[in-house]
């Protein structure tokens, strides 16, 4: 299994473990795209902050649904953000992927 394999399934086990945590959690990031495809339209252009993205799950699904959206991804966690870099690197030229503290 190459590195970007394991970093995938490790994502992957990140989204079942946050779904026992989070009540409805796919269907509040549909809710999500649906007032952003309301606003934008599904081709629109915008781009959208993922503050404390985490491994970067939501930036990936928002990606993959709106072909013309950029994404900035915000975490301090420097492994969850290799893990996002990993995740969202086929989006490469519409995602950028910054450390930072929030708080």
């Amino acid at each position: 299994m190459t590195a970007t394999e394991q970093i995938m399934a490790l994502l992957e086990r990140w989204d079942r473990q946050q779904e026992g945590y989070i009540r409805q959690r796919e269907e509040r990031y549909e809710a999500m795209f649906q007032l952003l495809e309301d606003l934008f339209g599904r081709d629109g252009r915008f781009t959208a902050i993922d503050a404390a993205c985490g491994p970067g799950s939501l930036g990936r699904r928002l990606l993959e649904r709106f072909p013309a959206a950029r994404v900035v991804a915000l975490d301090a966690d420097v492994m969850l953000l290799e893990i996002a870099r990993t995740a969202l690197a086929g989006f490469a030229e519409r995602v950028r992927v910054v450390e930072c503290d929030l708080t």
